[in-house]
């Protein structure tokens, strides 16, 4: 072992020493393969590097000496492939580099197919060059590859040997030499042999990378593979060494400069010091290194240079530009809270703990003097009108400006709406740089991110590898690779703006580590004693090109705040891209109000108003900010939903603008409680309050009146009420509403705007409109925000509301009478990016893209109307807002669709640069624009979006959450009576006015039932048509027969059509509450059919036997057969005698466990079994189910109460049953899987395909071949969340006590058994008392899925105890009981139950009936012997104290308690103020109470005390099971 420290130097010119280890240095014939740059980064002499490092380069060269392979692992840092680059650079290695990712393919390890002309050639990939021409092959990632892929290099590890798809023969020179020289046939087969064995160079080595699996997310190495490997862990080096390579000239200076700067270095180098040794003792105690944010040299050495740059920042700044640590909360006065704006909830408590102690000490250091406060930015918007940055975002603008002037790329984390696009554009104004925004997506893969398959008739020369000629295609066509907007910016220095990096797969982005955190950039600063040149930085490309990155570029991510603790980790914390991170929080009502009054300030002087509109106008801002201040207030952390961003609050100020500019002349007064109700209408109408839950909806109506402002009560002047809701008959007598249109022209109402002029008329919708009352109305406010759009250059408007409110045919009539050209597209769930943008065609052996409607409308100025927008996955949805939130949309073709400001701003720098070099030229706009790919869109270029509200039982994405503030949203309601009436009346002028006055009245009453919950279906004006529209045509028939067209949905659901039923024969209509047997109902005459083809067939269906025997239940089928007819299987159907379905003279129904279609016997048939038959089969079904009742320990009686109560609560079962059904199949969605065999074809790759790729499919399916996984499912909507909901039911003497009044116990008895039937469980079935086993239900849902998603537990409170438990928390294992005890208990039931008692059980898993019965019984029990008092306030805290057991880091799951009480709280003392402290006890559990009003007055008064949204009146006690399902809708939906 060498004693001596080690050093490097050459003593002859062909070798390299380090230490005791001479390496031969290498003559490269290719120097643009060999690193260069890197050597800098170890200090500014190699010599001089710490001994750590250099211990490091001798293992490398003696394992490289030995023809070993190595792999280096360690925590996240760029360590390990700096050590290995300057290993290369010393000597003169050539290197390829691979990078891993779970989209690698066999492809990428061997060859690939390319098209050259008329031929299909293969192309030698990067482990194939590199083994035949000496190279070192760079594996990264090694961690990130997907299972049996890897395999593929084993034999070229192991042998030096591997087959080539081109019928090549890798293999070790030495061995074919052999094999030349043994083989006697002659000199032809000595050829033959030459050209198929290929040699593999004995310089040939491979070094791999990679993360240790665990504690780092990824997969374990194959064994096979890794004992291939010599291994060695690379650790960040230590302090002392890390310092020695970082320079840290200026910062250690005598003197009082000094001394601050030497303070500074400490502080840093505390940091540094301490993620270290954390890791180190995490990794020593298994505690998890992985949650140790990576502090690299990288990091290290950019935190020091902005401590000696100018302006200085502080070392809290300075740390968490390189670390996104963001310990720091900034209290905001605005909010009147604390607003974290970072990930440090990503830690570890232990970690977070040490950090923050170490933090607030860094905080303590003074700011270097010469650092001055930036006042508030202002730039140039879209209309010329000045914007006012905040002061938080000046302040990331001017650390961006900072970080870029230094070499650094940045990342910019914040939520929507916190002004990521407002700072692109001032920093596209300041910086003499072009920009390029690539919007990236989930689906991409690291590849799309550098290039993509593209043809050219041309044939083009491949970057990397040779060619080897294969069959010939028959086409004069090449293949080639085109770049992307990130590699385009990267060859010609331009600034990259990759938008939406929170959105693609970690794995994805690893693609493009060596093109952002190889070496950077360093500006000579002699005072400082940095090192003067530019660092190299290059990125091996998939065409085979090595691209020497230029030294200008540079790359700005933009993302949203983590979500997850995990993704935090493995995206921001222990990511080695070597970025600066720059953390957005929200902006302020402050902010809001500054921009705001500068808009105002810029439309004055644009347009003077008169001094009346002026004031008008500022008393509009006024209550606008008032409204605003007040959302923010009050809607705290746990309503998002309800703060208005920036972009809302601009939309708003400019529609009422719009609106009162119009307006105002003609009417004679604004009240102060008009604007208010204008304000409110618009900010309700902007967040979609309509569709929010409960709560939010009530947090909303709260915050607007506190302040005064809510909706107008009274009718005056009705100039402005039109916009604020559905006006009343007599408030649409005064105004009659109407569309004129002329030549230039068109007016609807007060609204005026200019006609478009059309160059195809064919685009013109032509619909068919029947005008009425409300969509005359809608018309106005649509054409009013069309009218706006031009003052705010907002090209988005949003069409809302149920299915059949006519939300098409209101664009289409508007687009109409504006003489606009359409282009329509529907979206759905395989709608993807490229097919919203272009349609790829392949003509000729040539990939050719045709625009779509949506590139069609941006050039030609059309109306787009993108209809079913909530059916998309979310990353097209996420596309749409880069069109228009930013201006620009990126085409597969390589094209950029630019607004029209977007576009002549470059051409302005463009004109300017080639002012200033006369060897630029440039031509007009439009040529330009072709030059450079750049597609304008035309000024009049709109988007109409339609879709379906959110929520049950509409199956869309949560598209408005992602982006709703982008559109003017409009809210489309279901038609008034009047408004039905009329639109009825025009399909059906022959039918009896009054019919259909009763038709819409009903409607109106579905309506009712489905707003209050107790529909689930929402029925519209479609069905209402559909009815009249058959009576039109069929005047004989009756109206029952129409409206059972509607019905048959409802055939199997008794439940809902009971209901349904009623409502219609309240208005007269007489529809049974069954569904009718023969189709002929309604018909007078029977019906015959003459003439037809096949009238000679014989219908075929079940034929059972003629004469029936004794009733059986008869034999099982293990393979769950269908069976018809005959009588000898149990579980069929259309048969005889024996248990089954739809079959006669069976003892009792049998649902088969295979679920086969039921084939229904005739009435005759089943009439024709025999009395004696049909009695031995009653008496057959009574025993059945008697002994069902024994097995279950219930008595007759017991179960008919039981069916009671559920008969009560049936309807409610079923939709809630509905609504998680539908909730489970949403977890199970599948996703799109590529780099399939087989499936449909990925227009992606029709290049590969096309070139005879065999992984060039895709299929849906879940993501790793794995089942769905319902908590950590790839659908749009992220990890569906689990919930544990603790019930606490009023079990007090009072319910005894006023049941008699109001029913109270026995409703509170439905709502438990709502919930137990409803709400499916998990864990072992039921045992009877005595211990035997039972046949246990899961709770009627059958949903085992779900079951793992939800667990609950039900409790109760009385004057006896605050903590009753009925129903406990789920388990999968029985309690672990003694052998004695078993024995006990088992004998204590049986006499318990001899004795008529019965023993206190609770159960834990799956309930039966009896179970279900067995907890009501207590509960009445309870409620009977209890003592009187209340014990609310203690019950509650114990239900939150519960549900929080179990508590972990990183926990998805929701908490919420559900609280019954009758509030009765003055008669023993309870104070509302200290139920509503305990409700708000913890912000990770969700408390509603359900107040029983008994005494109405004291139950008012204490909900009003109670969190709003978050306490329910049950003013009728029947309503309680509709608001506990109301409550448990609304929190699945949530």
């Amino acid at each position: 072992m060498q004693t001596t420290p080690y050093s490097t130097g050459t003593n002859s010119a062909s070798y390299v020493e380090i230490g005791d280890v001479k390496v031969p240095i290498n003559n490269p014939k290719n120097p643009e393969l060999v690193p260069h740059g890197n050597l800098h980064f170890w200090g500014n002499s190699l010599d001089n590097a710490p001994q750590e490092v250099l211990g490091h380069l001798r293992w490398m060269a003696q394992k490289s000496l030995l023809g070993q392979d190595i792999f280096l692992t360690g925590p996240p840092s760029s360590n390990r492939r700096r050590l290995i680059l300057s290993l290369a650079e010393l000597c003169g290695w050539e290197c390829e580099y691979l990078m891993i990712t779970k989209d690698t393919t066999e492809a990428d390890l061997k060859q690939r197919r390319e098209i050259v002309g008329d031929s299909v050639v293969w192309c030698d990939s990067a482990p194939v060059r590199a083994a035949i021409n000496g190279r070192i092959l760079i594996i990264d990632g090694m961690e990130n590859a997907e299972r049996n892929v890897l395999p593929t290099i084993n034999n070229l590890l192991e042998n030096r040997e591997m087959m080539l798809e081109d019928g090549r023969f890798l293999m070790k020179g030495d061995t074919i030499k052999q094999l030349q020289q043994s083989d006697k046939a002659g000199e032809a087969t000595d050829l033959a042999l030459s050209a198929r064995l290929i040699p593999v160079h004995p310089s040939f080595r491979v070094v791999a990378l990679g993360l240790p699996v665990p504690p780092y997310q990824g997969r374990v190495l194959d064994p096979p593979l890794r004992s291939r490997f010599q291994s060695r862990f690379i650790n960040e080096l230590s302090l002392s060494d890390a310092l020695d390579c970082v320079n840290t000239a200026g910062l250690t200076a005598s003197g009082t400069a000094g001394n601050g700067a030497s303070e500074n270095l400490k502080a840093v180098a505390g940091v540094y010091e301490a993620l270290r040794s954390m890791r180190g003792e995490a990794i020593k105690d298994g505690s998890g290194a992985a949650a140790v944010p990576s502090f690299s040299m990288d990091g290290l050495r950019h935190s020091l240079n902005l401590l000696r740059a100018s302006p200085p920042v502080s070392v809290a700044n300075a740390l968490s530009r390189s670390i996104p640590l963001g310990y720091a909360w900034r209290p905001s006065a605005d909010l009147g809270m604390e607003v974290p704006v970072s990930m440090g909830s990503a830690l570890s408590q232990k970690h977070k703990t040490v950090l923050q102690a170490l933090m607030e000490k860094i905080r303590a250091l003074p700011v270097s003097a010469g650092a001055t406060a930036r006042v508030d930015g202002v730039h140039k918007d879209k209309k010329g009108r000045n914007h006012v940055l905040t002061s938080h975002q000046q302040r990331v603008l001017d650390e961006v400006t900072q970080d870029l002037s230094l070499g650094r790329n940045v990342c910019m984390l914040g939520g929507k709406g916190s002004g990521k696009s407002y700072i692109l554009q001032k920093l596209a104004a300041n910086v003499e740089q072009d920009m390029l925004v690539f919007p990236v997506y989930q689906e991409m893969s690291g590849r799309d991110l550098l290039q993509r398959r593209g043809t050219t008739t041309e044939t083009t020369t491949q970057g990397g590898g040779e060619l080897s000629a294969s069959t010939n295609v028959g086409v004069n066509a090449s293949s080639l690779w085109l770049d992307s907007p990130l590699i385009k910016a990267a060859r010609t220095g331009r600034l990259c703006v990759l938008d939406g990096v929170d959105r693609i797969d970690p794995q994805a982005l690893l693609a493009i580590r060596t093109l952002i955190s190889s070496p950077t950039y360093f500006p000579a600063e002699p005072s400082f004693g940095l090192a003067a040149g530019v660092e190299a930085r290059e990125v091996d490309l998939p065409s085979g090109e090595r691209l020497q990155v230029h030294e200008n570029f540079r790359l700005i991510a933009l993302g949203g705040p983590p979500i997850k603790s995990e993704d935090a980790r493995v995206r921001y914390l222990n990511s080695d891209l070597n970025l600066s991170f720059h953390l957005l929080p929200d902006v302020t009502p402050t902010d809001i109000e500054r921009v705001l009054r500068n808009h105002t300030a810029a439309a004055n002087a644009t347009a003077m108003p008169d001094k009346k509109t002026a004031e008008v106008l500022s008393q509009v801002d006024h209550q606008l900010m008032i409204a605003i201040r007040s959302l923010y207030q009050n809607s705290g952390k746990n309503h998002l939903e309800l703060r208005p961003s920036l972009r809302h609050a601009q939309r708003v100020q400019a529609t009422l603008r719009t609106m009162l500019c119009n307006n105002i002349h003609s009417a004679e007064t604004v009240s102060k409680e008009e604007i208010g109700a204008l304000v409110h209408s618009m900010l309700s109408q902007a967040l979609l309050v309509r569709f929010l839950s409960a709560a939010s909806a009530a947090q909303f109506e709260d915050a607007m009146e506190s302040v005064g402002l809510g909706p107008v009560k009274s009718h005056k002047s009705g100039k402005f009420f039109k916009f604020l809701k559905k006006e009343t008959n007599a408030q649409r007598a005064d105004r009659s509403i109407s569309i004129d249109s002329t030549k230039n022209t068109v007016t609807i109402g007060n609204i005026t705007v200019d006609r478009r002029t059309c160059e195809l008329p064919e685009l013109v919708p032509q619909p068919l409109f029947h005008a009425n009352a409300s969509h005359l109305q809608v018309l106005e406010s649509l054409l009013l925000s069309y009218k706006a759009s031009y003052e705010t250059d907002e090209k988005a408007i949003l069409l809302i509301g149920n299915q059949g409110v006519g939300k098409n045919k209101l664009v289409d009539r508007l687009l109409q009478v504006l003489n606009a050209e359409r282009e329509y597209i529907q979206l759905h769930r395989d709608t993807t990016i490229q097919s919203l943008t272009l349609i790829p065609l392949l003509e000729q052996g040539q990939l050719t893209y045709q625009d779509s409607p949506l590139v069609r409308a941006a050039q030609t100025g059309r109306i787009l109307v993108c209809d079913e927008v909530d059916k998309a996955p979310l990353e097209v949805i996420c596309m749409l807002k880069g069109l228009i939130g930013d201006g620009e949309l990126v085409l597969h073709d390589g094209r950029r669709l630019l607004s029209m400001m977007r576009a002549q701003a470059e051409y302005e720098h463009a004109l300017k640069i080639s002012q200033q070099s006369s060897s630029v030229e440039v031509g007009p706009f439009e040529g330009f624009c072709s030059a450079n790919q750049i597609v304008p869109m035309h000024p009049d270029f709109r988007i109409f979006v339609l879709a379906n509200r959110p929520g049950h039982p509409f199956q869309g994405n949560a598209f408005f959450r992602e982006c709703g503030d982008l559109f003017s949203c409009h809210v489309i309601e279901n038609l008034d009576v009047q408004s039905e009436v009329a639109l009825l009346s025009a399909f059906a002028p022959n039918v009896d006015t009054k019919t259909i006055g009763r038709i819409a009245e009903t409607f109106a009453d579905l309506r009712g039932l489905n707003d209050s919950g107790v529909l689930n279906y929402p029925f519209s004006a479609r069905e209402a048509v559909a009815i009249v529209k058959h009576l039109q045509a069929y005047p004989q028939d009756q109206v029952e027969m129409a409206v059972e067209d509607i019905l048959g949905f409802d055939g199997m659901n008794p439940q809902v059509r009971t209901v349904i039923a009623e409502v219609f024969r309240k208005r007269g209509f007489h529809i049974t509450a069954e569904a009718p047997n023969v189709t002929t109902a309604g018909v007078a005459v029977p019906l015959r059919i003459k003439g037809g083809r096949g009238r000679d067939e014989q219908a075929r269906g079940s034929t059972p036997r003629t004469n029936s025997n004794m009733p059986k239940h008869g034999k099982h089928d293990a393979d769950n057969k269908p069976h018809v007819g005959g009588n000898t299987w149990a579980g069929g159907s259309g048969g005889s005698d024996t248990a089954g379905l739809g079959g006669r003279g069976g003892p009792y129904r049998l649902q088969d466990p295979g679920n086969h279609p039921v084939h229904q016997v005739s009435d005759a048939d089943k009439a024709a079994v025999s009395r004696e038959s049909r009695e031995a089969a009653a008496a057959m079904a009574k025993q059945a189910f008697e002994e069902r009742l024994r097995d279950i320990s219930m008595g007759k009686n017991d179960y008919a109460v039981y069916q009671q109560y559920r008969s009560n609560i049936s309807l409610q079962v079923a939709q809630l049953k509905e609504i998680l059904n539908d909730i489970t199949s949403r977890g199970k969605e599948r996703v799109w899987l590529r780099n399939q065999s087989q499936g449909n074809l990925d227009d992606s790759k029709l290049v590969d395909g096309l070139s005879g790729e065999r992984l060039v499919f895709k299929r849906r399916g879940y993501s790793d071949n794995a089942a769905a996984d319902l908590t950590n499912t790839n659908s749009d909507e992220g990890p569906v969340p689990k919930k544990k909901i603790q019930f606490v039911v009023d079990v007090s003497g009072s319910m005894m006590r006023f049941n008699g009044m109001d029913r109270r116990l026995e409703r509170m008895l439905e709502a438990s058994l709502l919930i137990m039937e409803a709400l499916p469980r998990r864990g072992p079935v039921s045992s009877s008392e005595d211990g035997v086993e039972e046949v246990g239900e899961d709770s009627g849902t059958n949903n085992a899925e779900l079951a793992e998603l939800l667990e609950y537990s039900i409790s109760g409170h009385s004057g006896d105890t605050p903590d009753e438990l009925f129903v406990d928390f789920p388990t999968d294992e029985e309690e672990p009981e003694s052998l004695a005890n078993q024995v006990t208990d088992l004998f204590t039931s049986r006499r318990n139950r001899k004795n008529g008692k019965n023993r206190p059980r609770v159960p834990r898993g799956i309930l039966n009936e009896r179970d279900k019965m067995s907890t009501m019984e207590k509960m009445v029990a309870h409620a009977q012997f209890c003592l009187p008092g209340d014990h609310t306030l203690e019950a509650t805290e114990l239900a939150i104290d519960r549900v929080l057991q179990g508590i972990e880091e990183g926990d998805n799951t929701q908490r919420m308690v559900i609280v019954l009480s009758d509030a009765n709280f003055e008669r023993y003392d309870i104070d509302p103020a200290d139920v509503s402290r305990i409700m708000r006890k913890s912000d990770k559990v969700k408390v509603h109470m359900i107040l029983i009003a008994s005494l109405r007055d004291e139950a008012e008064k204490v909900a009003k005390e109670l969190p709003l949204g978050y306490a329910h009146l049950c003013s009728e006690s029947s309503d309680l099971p509709s608001i506990l399902r109301r409550i448990l809708v609304s929190s699945f939906e949530a």
